[in-house]
């Protein structure tokens, strides 16, 4: 074993720092919030109630529509109703189980319902949809599942899926350098975390810089000034 992938006490402490903060950590905050549900903060359930009836009238009219849908589970999934959110996206992947989204959406509630090993199915599945190379959201959602499964090897080769599909995006380098950090591996935790800094990533700034500092690396404070916002 090399010695990079030793780990010592105070590696190990280190290493359990990364994983409560993968696993506290929301969905939402990995994967793309441009493929997210998503509707004003006036939207009230009167307004959530009218566009149900609206869409379920449609959908009667038109059934293999499967845009339709999808729209329905969006307003369930807004109302909370997370199972009638997911019984409407398999209707919409009943009749286009082609479309990546549905399956990433999909993913997402049952993520938020604690369905762990459904989570990733759906992810695995949007992302063998999808070209790896065009979008980031999708894999970043599968490192994070796998994160949290403890799958490590697994979530490293997701997020890099990631990392190529969007190389500017710092939370990429952030979560690798923590599954780095937890696989013992030093050199690669600091340079990923010292690129997060670098591409000013400031979610995590405040973990990063604590994790370089009990390194012993020291970082320039100006350059990575302001902490988490």
């Amino acid at each position: 074993m090399s010695e990079n992938t030793k780990t010592t006490p105070r590696w190990g402490s280190l290493a359990l720092v990364s994983i409560v903060c993968l696993l506290l950590c929301a969905c939402e905050s990995i994967v793309d919030e441009r493929e997210q549900y998503s509707l004003s903060e006036e939207t009230t359930h009167s307004y959530l109630d009218s566009r149900l009836e609206f869409l379920q009238a449609r959908v009667e009219e038109y059934p293999k529509r499967d845009d339709y849908h999808y729209e329905i589970a969006s307003v369930h999934f807004e109302k909370g109703d997370f199972n009638q959110a997911v019984g409407n996206l398999k209707k919409a992947i009943k009749l286009r189980p082609d479309i990546p989204k549905y399956r990433y959406h999909i993913g997402r509630i049952y993520l938020k319902m604690g369905e762990i090993d459904r989570a990733e199915v759906n992810f695995r599945t949007a992302a063998e949809l999808t070209d790896a190379q065009r979008y980031s959201g999708i894999n970043a959602a599968l490192g994070y599942v796998l994160a949290l499964k403890k799958d490590l090897p697994g979530a490293e080769a997701a997020f890099r899926k990631a990392l190529v599909a969007e190389p500017d995006n710092p939370e990429s380098y952030y979560f690798l350098g923590a599954i780095y950090d937890l696989q013992g591996r030093k050199d690669d935790a600091v340079k990923h975390f010292r690129e997060y800094l670098t591409r000013g990533g400031r979610q995590y700034r405040s973990n990063a810089l604590f994790y370089l500092e009990k390194l012993g690396i020291e970082v320039d404070t100006g350059t990575a000034a302001t902490a988490d916002e």
